[in-house]
């Protein structure tokens, strides 16, 4: 994530997020969800015009679907906007709770 955003934006972002700061360092390795978290956010920090999300969920938990669904409430807050292919209505409903409420 600092990659993309550099450090002081990433963690603004991963805070904004909910995520706590011992997870900010955590390895990745053998951990499919934290990979795919990584992955996300580290998209949507890239401030594009547009971030395309396909199945951005796959393996998470609730709490990790909580964080991914607000880095796509911060993406919309910074002007972006994202695109996501999604069968977990779980996922669908945090996003509709978020984003919905902004209307």
């Amino acid at each position: 994530v600092c990659l993309a955003a550099g450090p002081s934006k990433a963690e603004e972002l991963l805070s904004f997020c909910g995520i706590p700061p011992a997870i900010w360092h955590d390895q990745l390795a053998g951990d499919a969800a934290l990979k795919k978290v990584a992955s996300v956010i580290s998209a949507v920090a890239r401030k594009k015009a547009l971030c395309l999300l396909d199945e951005p969920t796959l393996s998470c938990n609730s709490l990790q679907k909580s964080w991914l669904a607000s880095s796509v409430l911060y993406e919309k807050l910074n002007g972006s906007m994202s695109l996501i292919s999604s069968h977990d209505g779980e996922f669908l409903e945090l996003l509709e709770s978020r984003i919905g409420s902004l209307s």
